[in-house]
């Protein structure tokens, strides 16, 4: 985000580093729930100066979701697509989509289509194991595990205590059946990370999908529950990974105080969202 920023105080008139700026900034508060804007305003200054760049909808995609306006966030999702249908950004955020919305064949396609232009990249290979397992793909879950492990020995060597690779080549070792090392990252993980909530998420649907170890799995969703946000409750609800638990009765608790404390919540907050939708869909 420092970079972007630095981009567009040098050439305001910069439209791509202005959607890499809102696209920071999107992810930065909806995916690590930091206090920072959403990046619809950044995304609007790029539109506003060039209005073929693709990336430029994503923030909105994630304003219009945490809204409630799903119709509206799937027509700027669909636009974005149109607009750059080979762009790494665009098909990352279409997978994210198809995800929560369980349709995990078309989420894997996006998945897939973000690998053939960036081969490296750690997260697309670490859901595909998801997907390629809910699809019953079992020769293409392996590899995606053994090139999850690859990669995620790559980052480890640069940065020990990075999250999202001790959890994904976790995942990978475990789809490899190697269950004692893959319980030995875990463990790694857990004691130089202890409150990333994603990385527990991810052991979770491990422990659940790949090693059949229910209890460990609730007592790593417990602290998410705590705190979980309307992006990821729709995620537990159509994740295939948490199929393994989702009728046991602590689960289905955790859900059901969740969707409360989330529904009250909205309700606080209905009439700005109500108002936002008479708005061009909240995007002003």
């Amino acid at each position: 985000m420092r970079i972007a920023s630095k981009a567009v105080e040098l050439d305001p008139y910069y439209a791509q580093a202005w959607a890499l700026l809102g696209l920071a900034q999107s992810s930065l508060r909806y995916g690590f729930r930091r206090e920072v804007e959403d990046g619809v305003a950044a995304a609007h200054t790029a539109l506003a100066i060039d209005a073929t760049i693709a990336e430029a909808h994503c923030p909105m995609v994630r304003r219009l979701e945490q809204r409630g306006l799903h119709a509206d966030a799937a027509a700027a999702l669909q636009k974005a697509l149109e607009l750059d249908p080979d762009s790494w950004e665009v098909n990352k955020e279409a997978a994210r989509v198809r995800m929560r919305e369980r349709r995990i064949e078309d989420a894997a396609r996006h998945y897939e289509k973000a690998i053939s232009v960036i081969e490296s990249d750690l997260h697309a290979w670490g859901w595909l194991m998801s997907c390629y397992r809910a699809l019953g793909n079992s020769a293409g879950e392996r590899q995606a595990a053994e090139i999850s492990v690859a990669r995620a020995e790559e980052v480890l060597s640069q940065d020990p205590s990075n999250g999202a690779a001790l959890s994904f080549g976790a995942r990978g070792l475990a789809v490899l059946g190697k269950v004692d090392n893959a319980r030995e990252w875990m463990d790694r993980a857990m004691l130089v990370d202890f409150d990333n909530l994603d990385m527990r998420f991810n052991f979770a649907r491990m422990l659940a999908a790949q090693l059949g170890d229910v209890d460990g799995a609730l007592k790593l969703l417990q602290r998410n529950f705590s705190s979980i946000d309307a992006y990821m409750l729709k995620l537990a609800e159509a994740d295939p990974d948490l199929d393994a638990i989702r009728e046991d009765s602590r689960f289905v608790n955790m859900m059901a105080r969740a969707r409360a404390r989330l529904g009250a919540n909205d309700k606080n907050g209905l009439a700005a969202v109500l108002g936002d939708s008479s708005r061009s869909a909240g995007l002003q």
